[in-house]
C-alpha cells in the first residue's frame, strides 16, 4: 500500500511539473536581496485562502519562468493572509500574498 502511494505521488509530481521548472521554497533571506523580484498577489474575494493564492501566485511566477527560460524558481514567503468575511460589527477583508522570488537556469 505504501509502495502504491510513492507511486501516485510520484506519477502526480512528474505530470504537474512536467515542464522542468522546479519551486524550491526557503525560509532564511539572503543578505544580498538585489536579484530578487518582489510580488504581491491579492486573492479574487474574501473567501480565499492565503494557501490557494500562493498556489495562484506559483502558477504566474511559473508562466514568467517559462518566459524567461529558467529552470529553478527560489521562493521566500515574506507575509500571508486568509481573507476574512464581512460581518456586523466589522468589515471582512481580502487576503494576499507578499513574496520574493528568484529564476535561476542551470
Amino acid at each position: 500500500m505504501k509502495a502504491l502511494f510513492i507511486i501516485i505521488s510520484s506519477v502526480i509530481l512528474l505530470i504537474c511539473n512536467g515542464n522542468g521548472i522546479n519551486i524550491v521554497y526557503k525560509s532564511d533571506l539572503p543578505a544580498d536581496r538585489s536579484g530578487l523580484i518582489y510580488f504581491k498577489k491579492l486573492g479574487k474575494n474574501q473567501l480565499d485562502r492565503s494557501e490557494k493564492i500562493l498556489k495562484e501566485a506559483e502558477k504566474e511566477i511559473m508562466e514568467f519562468a517559462k518566459e524567461k527560460e529558467a529552470d529553478l524558481i527560489e521562493i521566500y514567503v515574506l507575509d500571508k493572509e486568509n481573507g476574512e468575511i464581512p460581518t456586523e460589527s466589522q468589515t471582512g477583508k481580502i487576503g494576499f500574498v507578499e513574496i520574493l522570488f528568484s529564476l535561476k537556469k542551470k
